[in-house]
């Protein structure tokens, strides 16, 4: 599977567009985060709801991969999984699809 890899900029873009989030907000949840995951040697994958039943669709999550401090581990996914995992206390996430890895 082809991924795409986004800057710091497009990911604002497609947040602000897609989460209904201003800039400021995307600034304090999202790049904050990315740069923390970015500066240990992670990565920052962009999951993308393709639910075309569910009102959110078109909906993105960021998940950091890699490390045992990430939230999916290369020790339990060997490569990025292009079907978001499920995580507790969350909705059902296999709807979302890996659509991008943020590069800096």
């Amino acid at each position: 599977m082809v991924i795409e890899r986004w800057d710091l900029a497009r990911l604002v873009h497609e947040v602000i567009e897609r989460n209904g989030l201003s800039a400021d907000e995307v600034q304090h949840l999202w790049v904050r985060f990315i740069d923390r995951v970015i500066e240990r040697g992670d990565r920052f994958l962009v999951y993308t709801n393709h639910d075309l039943s569910d009102p959110e669709v078109g909906f993105a999550v960021g998940m950091s991969y890699g490390s045992p401090e990430s939230q999916l581990t290369e020790a339990d996914f060997p490569e990025p999984p292009v079907c978001c995992p499920d995580f507790a206390g969350m909705r059902p996430m296999w709807r979302y699809q890996l659509e991008a890895e943020v590069v800096p």
